[in-house]
């Protein structure tokens, strides 16, 4: 089953301008600029019933070059790599190892060489 999911927005009086201005509805391209960017492909003889369907294969592309451009997969890239770092650290072969590593701390410290 699909998740579905419904947002509200409040767009800002430029973006409704130039949607007026071009004779286009704000839903229209927010809608065309999704599918584009999840390459939701739809054929004229059997469109989706949601409403979304790509422009095209180049604009496709140009819709996920500019979500690149913009940095929001590196910020989940950078997240994921974090999260297993952390994970890592956790494991109970690292755990021990640091144990280790802490007790010895303790023993070796200059107070104690005395």
């Amino acid at each position: 089953m699909r998740r579905k999911r419904r947002v509200t927005l409040t767009l800002p009086e430029e973006f409704l301008n130039l949607c007026e201005s071009d004779l286009q509805t704000p839903e229209k391209i927010l809608r065309g600029f999704i599918a584009d960017l999840c390459g939701l492909i739809s054929w004229h003889s059997s469109p989706r019933a949601d409403g979304y369907s790509s422009n095209g294969s180049d604009e496709r592309a140009m819709a996920q070059a500019y979500y690149d451009r913009v940095g929001y997969g590196h910020w989940a890239m950078s997240i994921r790599k974090n999260q297993k770092r952390e994970n890592l650290l956790k494991s109970p072969g690292s755990q021990a190892a640091n144990l280790n590593c802490r007790s010895r701390q303790n023993i070796l410290t200059p107070d104690k060489w005395i």
